[in-house]
C-alpha cells in the first residue's frame, strides 16, 4: 500500500502544528513551560502566548508538511522495490 504523498504532508503538518500550539497555549498556566523553552530554540517566535502559539502553529504546519512528505515519499520508494 503506497502513501498519497501531499494528503500525508498536509495531515501530518495539521497534526504537528496543533500540537505545538496547544503545547504553547498549554504553557501559559505552568504545564510544559520548560519543554516550550526547548522549543523556542527551534521555532522562533513560539512563545506562552496567544501569538506565540499561533506562530508554533505556522512553524509546526511548514515543518510537519516537509517531514511529512518526505516520509511518504521515500515510504513510497521503498515499498515500490522488491
Amino acid at each position: 500500500m503506497k502513501f498519497n504523498v501531499k494528503a500525508f504532508a498536509i495531515a501530518h503538518g495539521l497534526v504537528w502544528g496543533l500540537i505545538l500550539m496547544f503545547m504553547s497555549w498549554s504553557s501559559c498556566n505552568g504545564w510544559q513551560s520548560e519543554m516550550v523553552n526547548v522549543m523556542k530554540s527551534s521555532y522562533v517566535g513560539m512563545d506562552s502566548t496567544f501569538i506565540g502559539g499561533v506562530i508554533a502553529f505556522a512553524w509546526g504546519f511548514v515543518s510537519g508538511i516537509v517531514t511529512g512528505g518526505t516520509f511518504s515519499y521515500v515510504y513510497n520508494r521503498l515499498v515500490g522495490k522488491k
